[in-house]
């Protein structure tokens, strides 16, 4: 937890008096003095999503990215006495530029003083710090500003010290060099999520479908290049395949003449993220599973899942180069184009929205309840694949249309993820299971423990493939989809 404060009165004193009757005691008690140099866009892309990179004292860079569109925090510090922003560093922030360069905006000396705080056991460990900068180049040279900043990972026990720190007035900052920087560097980020009034038209919810997806994909590829949560890949995939099928659903409310070109690139993206998601999934399995096989295995048994390691490093850099490449800037840039600038509306775009996209969330209904109808009783992998996708759509269909309609839609909605998730798993067994047999056949050695894992695997397919219907059958009521015929 990062919280940035300001107050009218030294905060610190409340930390070195009113806090220690409270059963807090000061461990540490440091002061320094860097110079910082502030790096943004010429537009301050960075700055106004509340992101901030600076290079201290020549030695080290830190780049901060703030939680937004349900992403974790992000900081990324490396010693390198560069220049230019280091090569991780510009993966990281490169969907937020996306066609510029950070370049220096501003420099300031700061002075701190930090207070290491423990809370009675003196396990739960917070710091609060005062931090005073002063203007030496850009705008407002000679210009001071004063901060106190409240870090920890114990979130409960920041919570104790910011309840008695906001009691003497403090509230929430504003990133100091933004102040520094004035309007423009305070300006509303790229994308922004616009309100949905009641009645709403169809095209303004699309649009507020398309900025909140928008918004998390950016968020989600900066997470991808620092490789810290598993699920900035997944949620990125995702909400590239959601924004296809928002294209794809409703596309005769949209008058987008490239909208097929879109389709295709966000394809390419979400192919290009699949690998390396693949590759998290079966490596998730294989840890549940390698408890299963003897003791004489479990040596084979790593040697598969550190094949698999392998594997998946070279997909992550394959990964890594397609999001450098001037495809994937050019679609991120379009992409923020639409959701800023507003979509190309269709006439039929100005009717009520709960009217419109419920009637685009039946169609995709119907053609998964035609696949169910055409499933044979035993259906093979390949049916149960194309029947996942249908299922997919028909969920993403429900899940804009939520927007205008509200709890129906979004029941729905989560009624057929249950279903998906079914034959998820069940595509994941799939997936491994052939990618164990592989190894069995490739690699002597280890060829028992894969064979004996890919046995395994096999028997949650035919499971998986069995289990299906009987979420069908809580997806196929009436019930669930009355909102339809609005």
């Amino acid at each position: 937890m990062r919280l940035e404060l300001t107050a009218s009165e030294d905060l610190l004193h409340v930390a070195e008096e009113e806090l220690g009757t409270r059963g807090w005691s000061i461990v540490s008690d440091e002061a320094k003095r860097q110079t910082e140099f502030w790096y943004d866009t010429p537009g301050f892309a960075m700055l106004r999503w509340g992101a901030t990179l600076v290079r201290i004292d020549d030695a080290e860079w830190r780049l901060r990215v703030p939680a937004r569109a349900g992403a974790q925090p992000r900081v990324l510090e490396l010693a390198e006495a560069t220049t230019r922003p280091p090569s991780d560093i510009a993966d990281a922030v490169r969907p937020l530029v996306r066609s510029w360069e950070p370049q220096r905006v501003l420099t300031t000396e700061l002075t701190s003083r930090c207070l290491g705080l423990a809370y009675r056991d003196q396990t739960s460990l917070v710091t609060l710090s005062r931090e005073d900068r002063c203007v030496l180049d850009g705008p407002g040279v000679g210009r001071t500003l004063a901060i106190w900043v409240l870090e920890g990972d114990d979130q409960e026990a920041c919570q104790l010290v910011e309840e008695r720190l906001r009691a003497h007035g403090a509230q929430d900052g504003l990133v100091p060099v933004a102040r520094f920087l004035g309007q423009a560097a305070q300006a509303p980020a790229d994308v922004s999520i616009p309100p949905i009034r009641r009645n709403a038209s169809a095209g303004s919810v699309l649009q507020k479908a398309l900025a909140r997806d928008v918004q998390e994909l950016l968020f989600r590829l900066v997470g991808v290049p620092l490789e810290v949560d598993p699920e900035d890949v997944h949620r990125a995939r995702v909400v590239t395949r959601r924004m296809r099928g928002l294209f794809r659903t409703f596309g005769k409310v949209l008058e987008l003449e490239s909208r097929t070109a879109l389709v295709d690139e966000l394809a390419w993206l979400a192919d290009q993220l699949g690998p390396v998601r693949d590759a998290d999934v079966m490596l998730q399995r294989l840890e549940r599973t390698s408890s299963m096989l003897s003791v004489e295995d479990q040596p084979a048994v790593q040697a598969i899942v550190a094949r698999l390691i392998d594997e998946r490093h070279g997909r992550w850099a394959e990964l890594m180069i397609s999001l450098r490449l001037h495809r994937c800037v050019t679609l991120l840039d379009g992409l923020v184009a639409l959701a800023s600038e507003g979509l190309p509306l269709a006439a039929r775009a100005g009717d009520p929205a709960a009217l419109v996209l419920a009637g685009h969330a039946r169609k995709r209904w119907r053609r998964l309840k035609r696949r169910v109808k055409q499933m044979p009783p035993d259906p093979s992998e390949a049916d149960l694949h194309r029947f996942r996708i249908a299922a997919k759509r028909t969920r993403y269909g429900c899940e804009t249309a939520a927007l205008a309609v509200g709890e129906p839609a979004t029941l729905l909605a989560e009624k057929v993820a249950a279903l998906q998730d079914v034959l998820g798993a069940h595509q994941d067994a799939v997936v491994l299971r052939d990618w164990l047999r592989q190894v069995a056949r490739d690699s002597h050695d280890v060829a028992l423990a894969a064979a004996e894992l890919a046995g395994i695997e096999a028997a949650r397919v035919g499971a998986t493939a069995a289990g299906w219907r009987d979420r069908w059958e809580a997806v196929d009521r009436k019930g669930l989809r009355r909102w339809m015929r609005a």
